[in-house]
């Protein structure tokens, strides 16, 4: 009888793990379709799946695609590693004319890249000394970087990455411009960032396509 007792209690416990396993990921699913759905209708994209069933096991990760502003655009979710190692991410592409194939790659100043620049590692300085203090900086071609970064787009940079934070990456390779952060947009302060983060590579775009950085008005609204 004890047994059957201690079999009982086990499999109640066991019913209820995975009970609340499925109802904590039922109700993250539910937060990411329902911020999804708004970036989805506020910038107009294709793609979006219908919320997983009870059951599913896995995060909502729909992918999602269409233009704005005449260029391609897509948002999708992936993963890194594997089991307690698994980081979600977040992703941002936009199509760019990128006929000098340039590259950069811009992220937050954090505390690895304080030590890198202590031993000698170097970034590309702006001259701006609030967004040089807050971001790093890689670019093929300095100057090329310089004259993307109109004022406007540092500030866009900015409050992105300062007054909403945490942020990610931006990086440009080929003709595809990206924007990464790690985690799913189940949130409102997620999605606004992505929204702005929308915005800010349409600006980039832009200028690019342009060439060498060339001035554009207005971007912001």
């Amino acid at each position: 009888m004890d047994i059957l007792i201690a079999i009982g209690f086990i499999g109640g416990t066991l019913i209820v793990f995975f009970g609340l396993i499925f109802y904590i990921l039922r109700i993250n699913n539910q937060k990411i379709f329902k911020q999804v759905s708004i970036l989805s209708s506020n910038f107009r994209l294709q793609g979006l799946a219908a919320l997983p069933k009870t059951w599913a096991l896995s995060p909502y990760m729909p992918e999602m695609f269409g233009e704005y502003d005449g260029r391609k655009l897509r948002l999708y979710f992936y993963t890194t590693g594997s089991g307690k190692s698994t980081t979600y991410w977040t992703s941002l592409e936009m199509e760019v004319e990128n006929r000098e194939d340039q590259t950069i790659k811009i992220y937050k100043e954090n505390f690895f890249s304080k030590i890198g620049k202590a031993i000698g590692g170097q970034d590309i300085q702006i001259g701006d000394g609030k967004f040089d203090s807050e971001l790093i900086l890689r670019a093929s071609d300095e100057q090329f970087l310089k004259n993307l970064l109109t004022p406007e787009i540092r500030e866009q940079f900015l409050r992105i990455w300062v007054e909403r934070k945490p942020a990610g990456t931006v990086s440009l390779a080929g003709n595809t411009l990206q924007y990464i952060e790690t985690g799913l947009v189940n949130n409102t302060a997620r999605r606004e960032r992505i929204e702005m983060a929308i915005i800010l590579l349409q600006a980039l775009s832009r200028n690019i396509s342009a060439g060498l950085g060339e001035k554009h008005q207005g971007f912001f609204g």
